[in-house]
């Protein structure tokens, strides 16, 4: 990434090679001004870039050398680590040479031509260096997935079903079947993300590239701005390994949450009993601190303590949802550090048909909950009313997608029907769906009993004695 050598020739060339140290070392594009043992300035600075830009194993923290030592998988644990910090450190100096500008002791003795022309170089330095980075980063990791999906015969529909299915926590991450899906579209897949490191700094060096395309240099504002991004990143790549909150998120999940993980994923079932809430929440906080090579043999799931993978590939016990693990396919990713992702489509839509479902009832809430309010006045209702169309359209729309995308990869309309079975889509509603047909909200005779009732019955008052209703199918009518 970048000759380092041709920053020491720039420095060779020029005669103020005081001067030049002082602006290189102010910019911190240099480390030290000084030589060691009579070592040249040019040579001295080759060698710092070197170690900071080139994987060397014997600089990885004392943690990871610890971990090397592990049998099989440790061998593959300092090279993404190497990676993470000549990512950040390659990023960071091709950063600073981009926004290099001449000082003014510099100018002094180079004259303003001069100086303006050895930053030039410099500047040019940090675009090849940065613009290298990007396309070691991209091409690589695309022209694996293109092969492996071209000698598979994975068409464009098929690939871009497998970002459609990806998981939230692989957002952004870019994924490559090992496999060809079968007739249910169920296949696997591998995060190249985690086997290729390098792209996960992608995004802060395009950054860079664009700002200095078009400005022909950073200005300080931008350098900060960029090395802040690429610590964000870096932070997101390590968080679900490294997080000092891992345990306390898991504490709020049994407190805050009331036994839901972020996800929604439930802990325990609503109405368990107190003491089976309290062992399987000390369960579920206590896998936090449970080392990931003990989670081969034994894990928690929903605060129960259940085999883990290998055990399972062991024994033939497969999960809940019908998976099974092969001693072979744990034992290779053990060595590879690669762990296929196994693809259901079918699966994946049944969870957005129920996933529709649910934020389908709390759209039309939006409207039955205003409606029921005493002091709710006419506008209240109808307004209250046009938002909950439009976050029901809004969630219909987003399982269209899913349906297309599904449908696009090869998955008939049956099979799609039978995904959708027992999740809450009706067979008029997916009619509706597929005909790309709106069906507005309908004033239920439930919500019209409970409000009557209220007035009659419980003499409640309120502001209005019914529900609108002739003005809410005027606006439904409307919405059709």
């Amino acid at each position: 990434v970048a000759d380092p050598a041709g920053l020491a020739a720039a420095v060779a060339r020029n005669d103020q090679k005081d001067a030049v140290k002082a602006a290189l070392v102010e910019s911190r594009i240099a480390s030290r001004q000084t030589s060691i043992a009579g070592t040249d300035f040019g040579d001295m600075m080759v060698v710092d870039i070197v170690k900071a830009t080139m994987p060397t194993y014997s600089m990885v923290p004392e943690a990871v050398k610890s971990l090397r030592k592990i049998p099989v998988m440790g061998n593959f644990i300092s090279y993404p680590v190497e990676i993470m910090r000549t990512s950040a450190n390659i990023l960071e100096r091709g950063v600073r040479e981009l926004g290099f500008q001449p000082t003014q002791k510099l100018i002094d003795a180079m004259g303003d031509v001069g100086a303006k022309k050895f930053a030039r170089e410099i500047r040019a330095i940090g675009a090849q260096r940065v613009s290298g980075y990007v396309s070691s980063a991209l091409v690589a990791p695309y022209a694996i997935k293109a092969a492996a999906h071209r000698s598979l015969g994975i068409t464009s529909e098929q690939e871009r079903l497998l970002d459609e299915t990806k998981a939230p926590h692989a957002a952004g991450n870019n994924l490559m079947y090992i496999t060809k899906p079968d007739e249910d579209l169920n296949a696997e897949a591998v995060d190249l993300s985690y086997m290729l490191p390098y792209d996960y700094m992608l995004a802060p060096a395009r950054a860079a590239m664009e700002i200095y395309q078009r400005k022909g240099s950073l200005g300080a504002s931008d350098t900060e701005t960029i090395l802040a991004m690429s610590a964000s990143v870096l932070q997101k790549f390590l968080e679900p390994f490294a997080s000092e909150g891992l345990a306390a998120e898991r504490v709020i999940d049994v407190t805050t949450r009331n036994g839901k993980t972020s996800t929604g994923a439930e802990i325990w079932e609503p109405g368990a009993l107190q003491g089976e809430k309290v062992k399987k929440g000390v369960n579920h906080v206590l896998a936090a601190f449970l080392p990931g090579i003990a989670e081969q043999a034994i894990t928690v799931k929903g605060g129960e303590v259940v085999q883990g993978r290998t055990t399972r590939a062991v024994t033939g016990v497969p999960t809940k949802s019908g998976d099974k693990y092969t001693i072979a396919e744990e034992i290779g990713s053990l060595m590879t550090g690669l762990r296929p992702i196994k693809i259901n489509t079918g699966r994946n839509l049944g969870f957005s048909g129920g996933a529709y479902s649910a934020d389908r009832s709390s759209a039309v809430q939006i409207f039955t909950g205003k409606a029921d309010d005493n002091d709710a006045t006419v506008g209240d209702i109808t307004d209250a009313y046009i938002r909950a169309n439009e976050a029901k359209r809004r969630h219909q729309a987003k399982l269209k997608i899913r349906i297309d995308a599904a449908m696009a990869g090869g998955m008939t309309r049956r099979q799609v029907q039978k995904a959708l079975e027992n999740t809450g889509v009706s067979s008029k509603e997916f009619r509706n769906i597929m005909r790309n047909r709106y069906d507005p909200i309908k004033i239920s005779r439930a919500l019209i009993r409970e409000v009557r009732d209220e007035v009659n019955v419980k003499k409640e008052n309120r502001l209005l004695s019914r529900i609108p209703k002739s003005e809410i199918n005027k606006i439904r009518r409307s919405l059709r």
